[in-house]
């Protein structure tokens, strides 16, 4: 069953799905260079998370 994300914007940037999961950007950017956490996508030079990989991953969690 997803997670309820419905207050999540659809794409997020690292610091909305931050403020979502109470994570700090920081946090999302060390995850990302790691290779955790959800996926994230580029677009041009910024980062963002679509709410369907979010909720995959918090799926698995």
């Amino acid at each position: 069953m997803a997670a309820k994300t419905s207050s999540l914007p659809d794409p997020a940037t690292p610091e909305q799905l931050g403020a979502y999961l109470k994570k700090s950007p920081k946090t999302l950017a060390n995850w990302r260079s790691r290779g955790e956490g959800p996926r994230p996508r580029k677009v041009g030079h910024s980062v963002i998370y679509l709410r369907a990989d979010v909720e995959r991953w918090l799926d698995k969690q």
